[in-house]
């Protein structure tokens, strides 16, 4: 399985990263943006984004992909979202 993992904050992210690496999982990319989330997920040919809820809040993961593919039409994404609480 192939996931993007995305965070505002790099040193979350790179901690969530590497506990996905040692479960065996292949992180293709990260990113620190919703935008960066959609195209790396789009890039790698991604099966997951996992994503801060805040960060993605209101989000259709589905939208960018089918907005630059009009011919993709079965193309699933699952996304994960964490919330970090204060």
């Amino acid at each position: 399985m192939r996931v993007v993992i995305a965070d505002d904050v790099r040193l979350l992210r790179e901690g969530i990263a590497s506990l996905v690496r040692d479960q065996g999982i292949e992180v293709v990319a990260q990113a620190s943006t919703a935008d960066e989330l959609l195209a790396a997920v789009e890039e790698h040919d991604a099966h997951a984004g996992m994503a801060a809820a805040q960060l993605v809040r209101g989000l259709d993961p589905l939208v960018g992909p089918r907005r630059r593919h009009a011919d993709v039409h079965d193309r699933h994404v699952g996304l994960v979202l964490v919330d970090r609480t204060e």
